[in-house]
């Protein structure tokens, strides 16, 4: 169709549109039909009048209860149709809010994901330097047992590597 145009409006307008429009046809064909009597009414000689004006009389009777209808349900088609646009503004609004709601939520959620990725990987880094200092301070303590001097410094590698062990189950917990 349009660009910009919204279909579904388009076709509600265009259908109260040809309900209006085939009314007022209604009503100008029943108007047309009471001038037609009027005017036959005029020609009549007075011994066919009676009879002409109780004809006369069901067709103005028909033309005002057609009016009376069409104002009627004129009147509950503007209500529904006001109606309907107040729910639809507030369906709009509410989308509105949705899409905004969702796009912060999506970023606070990127956030929040750059954070505990940050956080893993400095946790598994600092696993990882915590393993391998333990591995050196292991091999260490090997090469001192062997050589059987050093005792004083054989205790600060044992407390080291206790301290390191203790740390690495600390950070593996968390």
């Amino acid at each position: 169709m349009f660009p910009g145009v919204d279909a579904t409006k388009a076709q509600t307008l265009f259908h109260y549109c040809g309900h209006a429009t085939r009314r007022l046809v209604e009503r100008d064909y029943v108007k047309r039909q009471l001038e037609d009597q009027i005017l036959k009414l005029r020609k009549v000689a007075n011994k066919d009048v009676k009879g002409k004006l109780d004809e006369l009389e069901r067709q103005i009777s028909a033309t005002i209860e057609m009016e009376r209808r069409i104002t009627k349900h004129q009147g509950e088609e503007d209500t529904f149709h006001r109606k309907l646009k107040d729910k639809m503004d507030i369906l709009e609004k509410r989308l509105g809010v949705f899409l905004e709601n969702r796009e912060a939520r999506a970023e606070r959620i990127r956030s929040l994901e750059r954070k505990v990725l940050e956080r893993l990987s400095t946790k598994s880094q600092k696993i990882t330097l915590v393993r391998d200092d333990l591995k050196k301070l292991e091999k260490m303590h090997k090469d001192l047992a062997r050589s059987g001097k050093h005792k004083k410094q054989l205790g600060m590698v044992n407390d080291k590597i206790k301290d390191l062990k203790s740390r690495l189950r600390t950070l593996e917990t968390t």
